[in-house]
């Protein structure tokens, strides 16, 4: 069955793996290396780039759901998986799941007979659209200005006193002792 992969496509794509044919190793992001092409070969696209593929057993998230996995480490929003929640919870055995950068460039995916597509799941795009920019103040901006110096003469004189009786009571207590 083949896959059509829209251009610029941003979403998650999930995959069921039966025991069937040659194995899949386990590979995460974490991990890199992995035998890609293996991976091209399942997914049925020369294009895809196995780097951004991770391929684990659903029991190594334990005991979070493939659904929760995708909330987590893909960012997809809980709606996006709404319709698909279920099936997602009840996943077991090993699944793939191939970030957008894994699809990027590639126009259809035909996969293998023991790769069953579970779904495509949307994560947040960055709203980068042109943005008006706030008007210009009518007037030029004010310099700030430093208060007038304030009279340091009660405050010296403070301390000249609390220096004096330090010194007082040094003397004092030199002739104590």
């Amino acid at each position: 069955m083949s896959i059509p992969i829209p251009p610029n496509d941003t979403r998650v794509h999930v995959f069921r793996l039966r025991g069937e044919g040659d194995p899949i190793p386990t590979q995460t992001f974490l991990e890199g290396g992995g035998d890609h092409a293996r991976v091209r070969a399942a997914l049925g696209a020369s294009d895809v780039d196995p780097a951004q593929v991770e391929v684990f057993a659903v029991s190594d998230i334990a005991p979070m759901s493939v659904r929760d996995y995708l909330a987590q480490a893909h960012d997809v929003p809980q709606a996006a998986m709404a319709a698909d929640g279920a099936r997602l919870d009840a996943l077991t055995g090993r699944v793939m799941v191939a970030g957008p950068r894994a699809l990027r460039g590639v126009a259809a995916l035909e996969p293998e007979a023991g790769v069953e597509h579970v779904g495509a799941y949307g994560t947040p795009v960055a709203d980068d659209s042109p943005q008006a920019m706030p008007r210009a103040a009518s007037e030029p901006p004010r310099i700030a200005t430093p208060a007038a110096a304030v009279d340091e003469g009660p405050r010296g004189k403070t301390i000249l006193w609390v220096v004096l009786a330090a010194v007082a009571v040094a003397v004092l207590v030199v002739l104590l002792l």
